[in-house]
């Protein structure tokens, strides 16, 4: 959902001075939907709108009638997405379920916002904890409390110190989980239930080689709405004017290549500098960080014949530091075009990020397993 984020903010930025706006955030899902909790859609009183609730469908719907619906505050309503639906009014979606969604007025100053912006720009993590049900006067419906990385909550709604309490305890659990999920808890003269949401960092794609055929990778990435650095030894094509959808562009210093990076262990890496000195630097440098992905483009044999250079320096064998990367790097899609490999690369990237096997959908159509991550 990071794309669907970074939309939201920019719409948000460009808010006029004291212009309204509303927000529909997906919370509950029975049976099937195109869209998951945490989906948002944000809509200005102007009409202008960013993001989705629905496969299409829903999106008028909602847009017609949020804001009435919210004149004297937050409001959650049940929309079906079956066809012959008798409990709930059908739109037609064509998935057989009943999409839960809070509509909710929302300021510039809102501290979600805040929550969304750090999870973009600063890859922070936060959870975001939020009342969707409740028969307490002491908790009213759409309040929230914001944990950002494990810093103190921010809480723009009074809540009661026991709610407030517990709903930190939530909160501090969504993070250790990684997990968005649903709690329902007891108060003093009810219970409430809440909407715990965990919001990811987006995912962060490290290029190594900023060559011509780097450049839709990076296009490509960017429109996923992933976090792109690229790196590069050669100052004259590690330009910000050629890669102006990533992030960061470096100069790369090859004694010490990661000088100024902030790889994690949860990010992904390409090596593609068609330099056979610097994706020796390179790969002796990033190999002992065991990254969630890291690709090779290139032969396999080119790869191995780099691996009997750096593996020894680094205390184990070839064999061994092979099965550390993907080498050569994709998906087989066939055709050599640079748009055509950049979707292979970008396509196994996504695949190892949600632990899917890239097996094409009619292949698992029989499985009872989920197709979304």
């Amino acid at each position: 959902m990071a794309v669907e984020v970074r939309r939201l903010l920019e719409l948000r930025n460009g808010l006029q001075s004291g212009e309204e706006a509303a927000m529909a955030t997906v919370v509950r899902v029975a049976g099937s939907s195109y869209r998951k909790p945490g989906a948002r859609m944000m809509i200005t009183r102007g009409g202008l709108r960013v993001g989705t609730v629905s496969g299409g469908c829903l999106e008028g719907e909602v847009g017609r009638k949020i804001w009435w619906l919210t004149e004297q505050g937050p409001a959650v309503l049940d929309y079906s997405t079956s066809y012959d639906d008798d409990s709930h009014p059908s739109y037609g979606l064509g998935c057989d379920g009943v999409v839960t969604l809070l509509l909710e007025r929302i300021s510039p100053a809102d501290p979600l916002f805040d929550s969304l912006r750090q999870a973009i720009e600063d890859r922070t993590p936060s959870a975001i904890v939020t009342v969707i049900g409740t028969n307490s006067t002491k908790a009213p419906l759409g309040a929230r409390l914001i944990l950002d990385g494990g810093t103190a909550p921010a809480h723009p709604h009074k809540l009661p110190a026991d709610l407030k309490r517990q709903m930190t305890s939530v909160a501090l659990g969504v993070l250790q989980a990684r997990q968005t999920t649903l709690v329902t808890l007891a108060i003093e003269g009810g219970e409430v239930e809440l909407f715990a949401e965990y919001l990811a960092p987006p995912p962060a794609l490290f290029i190594f080689g900023a060559g011509d055929d780097a450049q839709p990778v990076v296009h490509l990435a960017h429109t996923m709405g992933w976090d792109v650095t690229v790196a590069d030894g050669r100052s004259n094509l590690a330009a910000h004017v050629r890669f102006p959808t990533a992030r960061r562009v470096v100069v790369l210093n090859l004694d010490d290549p990661l000088s100024g990076l902030d790889l994690r262990g949860a990010d992904a890496a390409v090596v593609l500098t068609h330099s056979y000195v610097q994706d020796v630097a390179i790969l002796r440098a990033i190999l002992p960080l065991e990254l969630l992905y890291l690709g090779v483009l290139g032969p396999r044999r080119r790869t191995e014949r780099i691996l009997g250079e750096v593996a020894p320096s680094l205390g184990c064998d070839p064999e061994q530091a092979m099965r550390r990367l993907r080498s050569p790097v994709g998906l087989d899609l066939g055709s050599g075009f640079p748009e055509v490999i950049a979707l292979s690369i970008v396509s196994e990237i996504q695949a190892v990020l949600t632990q899917r096997s890239a097996t094409p959908l009619h292949f698992t159509a029989l499985r009872p397993a989920s197709i979304h991550a």
